[in-house]
């Protein structure tokens, strides 16, 4: 979330509105997406700016390490959106990007996620997996 509200701030311009929404799947505005999941335990993230936004064609490798939108001043070494991507992979989520257009719209960049449900079981499993891995490398470093 701290990459996409820092990216918004820093690639929308000065004077730009970003607003950042979320919530469960199925359960009202979807993100602004009238055809989203049913309530299945998952849930949705967006955020969007009033920014000028990244032409379709240009949105393809925005996921990319080190990778810039065309129209990109800001300072940066285009990690953001590939950290996005990589973290959402590893939870399962969907990511897109888009317009924010429609009613209510800001005009610029759209990014949404789509979570699946995490079951209690899988979440203690993934922490536990992540623990005995960060266990692992500090009994490696350890023994140096």
């Amino acid at each position: 979330l701290g990459n996409l509200i820092e990216n918004a701030v820093h690639h929308a311009g000065t004077g730009a509105r970003i607003r950042v929404s979320c919530g469960p799947a199925g359960g009202g505005d979807q993100g602004g997406a009238a055809d989203g999941p049913e309530d299945d335990g998952g849930a949705w993230l967006c955020v969007e700016d009033s920014g000028p936004g990244i032409a379709e064609p240009d949105r393809a490798g925005l996921f990319d390490r080190f990778r810039r939108g065309p129209r990109s001043s800001a300072d940066g070494a285009g990690l953001g959106l590939a950290i996005v991507a990589s973290v959402a992979q590893r939870l399962g989520a969907a990511i897109t990007l888009g317009r924010s257009d429609g009613p209510g719209g800001l005009g610029g960049l759209r990014v949404d996620l789509r979570f699946p449900p995490i079951r209690p079981a899988a979440r203690f499993t993934m922490l536990r997996d992540e623990a005995e891995e960060k266990l692992k490398h500090a009994s490696l470093a350890a023994t140096r």
